[in-house]
């Protein structure tokens, strides 16, 4: 079976398949063409897998040495208030990966001449825009539920706020630097930001829904008939 197509420079008509047979394949050909790029493959995420697998069993024992271990106190925060006030003030520190990481940004803009965005991307200024960008979407939910964590936290595990805001910047720097090292491991500095984001998501609805569920919109002092109907009940 063959198309007729008109040739625009010389008018005259060609014929070519259309169905070329040199360039079809067979399915074991294929197949044997594909088989090391997917071992490849799997190679590569077995990697990943054990990076984050190595991520999550490391974080629970390096939590409890540092709440153990390191020597500080933190004041007295009887009310809500001055908690959200003091969760807020330590995410100052959690900001420090990414202002570092758009610092270094605008320097690789610079290095590279990087700066029409129509033209194609270079390789230096993606991987810190891009590290700059997940940071950011990461550090929001991060100090958001750290600051709902720190209202339900009874006061002598309230060293566990800087403990984890320490724990955000240095697997920010972490999953920073592993861009250089290769993608197989930068799940290990994604996982370290990532499981004590899920376990304070799980704390947070544990504690809305079912330790203080009437205390979820109101937190102020109880009044003389709320006391007299708990008293009653």
């Amino acid at each position: 079976m063959e198309m007729h197509e008109m040739d625009i420079e010389n008018g005259n008509h060609e014929a070519r398949p259309l169905l070329n047979p040199t360039c079809t394949r067979s399915v074991d050909e294929e197949s044997l063409y594909l088989k090391p790029q997917c071992c490849r493959f799997d190679r590569v995420c077995l990697k990943i897998v054990l990076s984050f697998i190595i991520s999550v069993i490391i974080l629970p024992p390096l939590m409890y040495g540092a709440y153990a271990l390191l020597p500080f106190d933190v004041p007295v925060m009887p009310d809500v208030t001055t908690r959200l006030v003091y969760t807020l003030r330590c995410g100052v520190f959690a900001s420090f990966p990414i202002v570092l990481g758009v610092i270094i940004q605008g320097i690789s803009r610079l290095c590279t001449s990087y700066f029409d965005p129509f033209k194609p991307k270079v390789r230096e200024v993606t991987i810190h825009q891009r590290f700059v960008k997940q940071g950011t979407f990461l550090f929001v939910l991060y100090i958001f539920n750290l600051a709902v964590l720190a209202t339900y936290l009874p006061q002598d595990y309230l060293k566990l706020i800087p403990l984890l805001i320490c724990l955000f910047v240095i697997s920010q720097l972490i999953y920073w630097l592993s861009f250089a090292v290769g993608r197989p491991f930068r799940s290990f500095g994604y996982g370290m930001t990532f499981m004590p984001l899920v376990c304070m998501l799980a704390c947070n609805l544990f504690f809305i829904f079912i330790v203080d569920p009437h205390k979820m919109v109101f937190l102020g002092k109880e009044t003389n008939s709320e006391a007299k109907v708990k008293s009653s009940g």
